[in-house]
């Protein structure tokens, strides 16, 4: 039973499962960045083909890799490396074009706010977008049912 996300994978018209895969990616990322994942991130994560829902339930946005979550850019819009966890954020979304970004703002809660910058890198501005995690994810997926 999924405590965050159950309403947005209802929504669903195939509904993925628990991965061991992936809650073991998650584990090691963890461990990777030295920091654990608020509750309602690391439940998303740990479903099977959670970057793929998050990508065809958009507008062919790029979620941020599963294998790279919490790790720095390389070279964010010209500027050099950008570690967001120094900021407290986890990027998870970049927009097709690169005109916005989607970040969670590690704020200790286990289901966090997540923000958003619209074409103000690389000295982003981070807007309030949803009040929680698991909003976004089920905004998301409600607002692009299908994505051909």
């Amino acid at each position: 039973m999924l405590r965050f996300h159950g309403a947005a994978i209802e929504l669903l018209p195939a509904q993925p499962a628990f991965s061991r895969a992936n809650a073991d990616t998650v584990a090691k990322r963890e461990a990777q960045i030295g920091r654990k994942l608020p509750a309602a991130v690391r439940e998303w994560y740990c479903l099977d083909q959670c970057v793929d829902v998050l990508r065809e339930h958009s507008n062919c946005d790029q979620p941020v890799p599963l294998e790279q979550l919490g790790a720095a850019a390389d070279d964010w819009y010209g500027a050099g490396p950008r570690d967001f966890l120094q900021g407290d954020l986890l990027w998870i979304m970049t927009e097709n074009q690169g005109v916005c970004n989607w970040a969670v703002r590690l704020d200790g809660s286990d289901d966090p706010p997540v923000v958003v910058e619209v074409d103000s890198a690389p000295n982003e501005v981070w807007l309030p977008l949803a009040s929680s995690f698991s909003e976004f994810i089920f905004c998301q997926i409600w607002d692009h049912p299908q994505n051909f």
